[in-house]
């Protein structure tokens, strides 16, 4: 598949290290001297690496690559991912989405990243996917209420006011709905105005797409109380 991901110009490279302690998902090593993608699955294309480096070397290209996969949660843990050492190349390839799928997280399996702002639309955990798209305030203004309703279903949260990023979480949207079946979409907002983005910026994706998804829309009171729940069947030529 194509995608963007980080290119790393050897000849400008100097060994010195920066941008792999600069890589959270352990994609990078130091190699013979030279920076490296030493495993390009675990690179999300993001370029939070570039501004460690103080000699320009790094870019982001798009190019064919293996799909985007997060790595193991054991691996954030590790020192030696940490600092990207090539050791993590040992991590199997088969069998990754089984691993993520049985892994302990809470009562059961969640997803990383959560904020719209990290995820990465390409990734396979969409594919099939009953979705819950939620305000980042639910969280904290009904707990309980978003454990319930995250049950079964991939996560993604953002602030429709104050993220300020609009542009790009509408293209990253669009972009899922457009590669992958989902199979339901759940918005989940706050009854104040601004928080409406959320089921605004959904929609809108939808509609961009090819994509024919029921879409449940929920809306929290301001003391965290259920205020309303509407079901809609979302079609690019409704």
């Amino acid at each position: 598949m194509k995608r963007k991901i980080v290119f790393i110009d050897q000849e400008r490279c100097n060994g010195c290290g920066l941008c792999v302690k600069g890589c959270a998902e352990g994609a990078l090593a130091v190699v013979d001297g030279k920076a490296k993608v030493v495993r390009e699955l675990f690179c999300d294309g993001l370029g939070a690496c570039l501004g460690h480096c103080p000699q320009g070397a790094l870019t982001i290209v798009e190019r064919e690559a293996e799909a985007f996969r997060p790595p193991f949660p054991e691996a954030l843990h590790d020192p030696a991912v940490k600092r990207g050492d090539a050791s993590l190349s040992s991590l199997s390839e088969e069998g990754g989405r089984e691993f993520l799928d049985d892994a302990p997280c809470g009562k059961e399996p969640g997803n990383w990243p959560l904020q719209l702002q990290l995820i990465v639309p390409e990734n396979p955990l969409w594919e099939g996917a009953d979705l819950l798209v939620a305000g980042d305030c639910v969280a904290f203004a009904s707990p309980l209420l978003l454990e319930r309703l995250r049950k079964g279903k991939k996560l993604i949260v953002f602030c429709p006011k104050l993220d300020r990023s609009n542009d790009l979480y509408l293209e990253k949207l669009t972009t899922l709905f457009t590669l992958h079946r989902v199979r339901s979409v759940t918005t989940v907002h706050m009854e104040v105005p601004c928080c409406g983005g959320v089921l605004a910026l959904v929609r809108k994706a939808i509609s961009l797409s090819d994509a024919r998804v029921p879409l449940t829309d929920i809306t929290l009171a301001m003391d965290g109380g259920l205020s309303s729940t509407k079901e809609t069947f979302e079609d690019k030529n409704k």
